[in-house]
């Protein structure tokens, strides 16, 4: 697929090799999901998020704004019990590429009685791949989401 940007032939470069850069982030994501609920880890956690990244979101009930650094998501990954149900929610949804090291994507996971639907935004950076570089959810509580 071409991309009809305005921006081409200022340092822009397509990416027409989807397939493999799809795969790269799908696995990537996958340290996500597991990490974040199935096995909580924050080793795993660290594999695809960058520590400056900030998450931001609306928790329910009530929609109240969260806002949480990078580093506390990360240290307060650990210690967590893996979760027994709703595995079923754990979806990689969309992920769309802007560029050769630019992507987004949107995936959705049971965690601390909520499910969250997320929108990540993704860098490919060296020596690290591609990684989370920010996060913005919102959570459902799983009773309601599951009925």
């Amino acid at each position: 697929m071409q991309i009809d940007a305005p921006f081409a032939g200022y340092g822009y470069v397509e990416d027409n090799d989807m397939t493999v850069a799809h795969s790269e982030i799908a696995e990537q994501l996958q340290h996500y999901l597991k990490g974040a609920s199935s096995e909580p880890s924050e080793a795993t956690l660290r594999k695809v998020f960058h520590p400056s990244t900030v998450l931001k979101g609306l928790r329910a009930p009530e929609g109240a704004y969260a806002e949480i650094e990078g580093e506390a998501f990360l240290g307060g990954a650990g210690g967590k019990p893996p979760l027994a149900a709703g595995l079923e929610y754990h979806k990689i949804l969309r992920i769309d590429k802007a560029g050769k090291d630019v992507a987004a994507a949107t995936v959705m996971f049971v965690g601390g009685g909520q499910v969250y639907m997320d929108h990540l935004s993704l860098l490919k950076l060296e020596g690290s791949g591609w990684t989370i570089v920010q996060k913005t959810f919102a959570g459902q509580p799983f009773e309601v989401a599951a009925a």
